[in-house]
């Protein structure tokens, strides 16, 4: 499992260093102008500690990736090597950007993640550790099903998006979406569907269950036995409340942490908590399909339901400003996250044994 999130970390980084990927310049920049150059002038903490944070799961995570090799100490040099190598590319690259500047300090500390990281794995890796990971392994995972656990953590990072409707992730912009709708049908170019379907409560609330209801058939590829995919599945659902209680606190104040709560939340919790119980007690043959049912339910109410202007204002606020960067790859994963889900969904039914 490693390998997949060790990816996805991976491309993360990318993103976050090279971000907005425009503004491509040649000025005869070299190497040595800014590698052997002096520590600079201005600097802040901030940065080295995020430079450090940034490179630390990429070096446990190559460096648990090489668990097999018989050096430890190998294993070591060699993911902060490669965590090195990376971080000197990117750094690299960004002199030929005219919103980025190369620094040997970035570098310096992005290593040092990267050997941190490489660090932790090694003290994790001691057999009687790697025992009892193995032992957990076995009991609550399938086996490789390390895309399906990913994709589970990034739903959890998904809800840190802002959201016309608590939990619902996936709604692109009206007029790419309506354009879509209209090449299936053509009935579509009503006005009706211009400006979103109104809700009812109760309408609301089966919608806001969908939402929730999301990760369930990817927690029947991911987990074994019954009572595991429960505990995960309920698991889930609390750790969503608490994400999206987080956002609200960070976005509009402690006092206002409660905010994404409306009229129609409680009932949908109830009914998220009840479906959820029963989807997760379905045969595997019989959840799948059945999650890939919810998650396109989910991608077609979540965008054809009417939503205020506000939410507009929100979004454009959370895609500009200092972490641009990072809230833009958060933004495209909540896109990206149902469709992809549903076209690996569909792709494990199609690879499903028969009789």
């Amino acid at each position: 499992m490693a390998r997949p999130f060790g990816w996805v970390v991976a491309l993360g980084i990318v993103y976050a260093s090279l971000y907005p990927f425009e503004g491509w310049r040649d000025s005869g920049w070299q190497l040595s102008d800014w590698f052997f150059s002096p520590w600079p002038k201005y600097w802040t903490q901030r940065d080295l500690w995020l430079n450090w944070l940034g490179y630390l799961p990429l070096g446990f995570l190559w460096g648990w990736r090489l668990l097999r090799a018989r050096r430890k100490a190998q294993r070591l040099v060699w993911a902060t090597i490669q965590a090195s190598l990376l971080s000197l590319v990117l750094e690299a690259l960004q002199g030929f950007l005219d919103s980025r500047v190369s620094s040997n300090v970035d570098w310096a500390f992005n290593t040092l993640g990267g050997f941190s990281g490489a660090v932790l794995a090694w003290f994790f890796s001691a057999p009687h550790r790697v025992k009892t990971w193995q032992s957990v392994r076995s009991q609550w995972m399938s086996p490789n099903s390390g895309p399906e656990w990913v994709l589970l953590v990034l739903w959890v990072l998904a809800l840190f998006v802002p959201s016309a409707l608590p939990f619902a992730i996936g709604r692109w912009p009206a007029d790419a979406w309506l354009h879509v709708l209209q090449s299936w049908w053509p009935f579509t170019s009503s006005a009706n569907w211009d400006r979103g379907w109104v809700l009812s409560d109760h309408q609301e609330s089966a919608l806001i269950a969908v939402t929730l209801l999301s990760p369930m058939g990817l927690i029947h590829l991911a987990v074994q036995g019954r009572l595991n995919k429960w505990v995960m599945g309920m698991g889930l659902l609390a750790v969503s409340v608490l994400a999206l209680t987080a956002v609200s606190a960070l976005t509009h104040g402690l006092d206002h942490a409660g905010t994404w709560l409306s009229t129609s939340t409680p009932l949908a919790l109830g009914l998220a908590v009840l479906l959820g119980a029963g989807l997760l007690a379905l045969p595997r043959k019989w959840g799948v399909p059945a999650g890939l049912l919810v998650l396109l339910a989910h991608a077609v109410g979540v965008n054809i339901f009417a939503h205020s202007g506000y939410w507009d204002m929100e979004w454009q606020t959370f895609n500009q400003g200092r972490t641009a960067r990072v809230n833009g790859v958060l933004s495209w994963i909540a896109l990206a996250w149902p469709w992809v889900v549903m076209a690996l969904l569909a792709l494990r039914i199609r690879q499903r044994p028969r009789g």
